[in-house]
């Protein structure tokens, strides 16, 4: 199977060769056209299975794709007269916030689909001022997003697809009452798309108050769990910054990943009291290393330039997971 044969959009397929894939895994053949059909969801699949792909990809077509008659797209406009989202995913972590939204501007590079991220732990007015301008998905922590909710700088009224991302996690972590006051936020018209790696007692009350008749498919992760090794190295004190970093750069080179994703915090690695004085210096250091994407968040520490703007994912290759180094490095904000 391909991903020409999911019905899937030319502008899509043409980003999806650029990431350099060509074969859907299994939870993205089973996903994908239950999505596209219109359907609620109901999906168990772990970390490592391609399910962020599996909604984003139909998401970013459906919302594309003109209703009946109509000469292009609808633009949703919301209570407030802003360009309201038409989609919102709920996620349980702000590092997996940027990873998906990182996947929709990735596939949604030749559509004009905005994304916005929305989480805890940095400034609320950036976000506030992204969300004014208008965007057509919303990726979001529960928390942060009731946060906007209360403020009224975002507007749920228009919200035609509802994902939740990981949601045992959003479980564990005690989110089910905010999970229910989005849900009622959110047009009870709406498809809704939930995706666990298990089947806790709450995804069942989840299903039964917020969904209609979903669709139900479970796959198996593409690595075993019993073979992923987890590790955690203990740093000196001394120099601690650059004792970690030089610890990173010996872990990647002695066992040479084929794929990387590092995740940093920019009030600690860059400024001018810092290990780096700048982003391209930092960059710079990365790309000696075997690694494919290097995240970096704003924290209250941050330059007031990185507090604004948000996330920033460094694309070190050339993107079709080859060892060799992109020519330029690829920069993708994420407000």
């Amino acid at each position: 199977m391909s991903f020409q044969t999911l019905g899937l959009k030319p502008e899509l397929l043409r980003a999806i060769a650029d990431s350099g894939y060509e074969t859907p895994t299994p939870v993205q053949a089973r996903a994908i056209p239950e999505v596209l059909a219109g359907r609620d969801l109901l999906a168990g699949a772990q970390t490592g299975t391609g399910k962020t792909a599996g909604f984003t990809l139909p998401i970013l077509q459906l919302l594309g794709t003109p209703k009946a008659g109509a000469p292009e797209a609808p633009v949703a406009v919301g209570r407030n007269g802003w360009r309201a989202p038409r989609a919102l995913v709920l996620v349980p972590t702000r590092e997996l916030a940027a990873q998906v939204a990182e996947s929709v501007r990735t596939y949604g590079r030749y559509t004009p689909m905005a994304v916005t991220v929305v989480f805890g732990g940095v400034g609320f007015n950036p976000q506030a001022e992204s969300l004014r301008r208008g965007t057509d998905i919303v990726v979001a922590t529960p928390g942060r997003l009731l946060d906007h909710v209360q403020q009224r700088t975002i507007d749920l009224s228009k919200i035609e697809i509802l994902v939740l991302d990981e949601a045992d996690r959003m479980l564990d972590m005690g989110f089910f009452d905010d999970i229910a006051t989005v849900a009622k936020q959110c047009p009870k018209e709406r498809q809704t798309l939930l995706f666990s790696a298990t089947y806790p007692e709450g995804i069942a009350k989840i299903s039964q108050q917020f969904m209609k008749n979903p669709q139900t498919i479970t796959v198996q992760a593409q690595h075993e769990k019993s073979k992923i090794r987890q590790r955690w190295y203990q740093v000196e004190d001394t120099d601690h910054d650059e004792a970690r970093l030089n610890a990173v750069a010996l872990v990647l080179n002695h066992y040479r990943p084929v794929s990387t994703l590092a995740f940093f915090d920019l009030g600690i690695m860059v400024g001018a009291d810092s290990r780096f004085g700048s982003l391209r210096d930092l960059v710079a250091w990365a790309r000696a290393l075997p690694l494919e994407f290097l995240v970096l968040w704003p924290s209250e520490a941050s330059p007031p330039f990185y507090e604004r703007h948000g996330f920033v994912a460094a694309e070190l290759t050339d993107g079709a997971g080859n060892e060799e180094r992109a020519p330029d490095v690829r920069y993708h904000w994420l407000p």
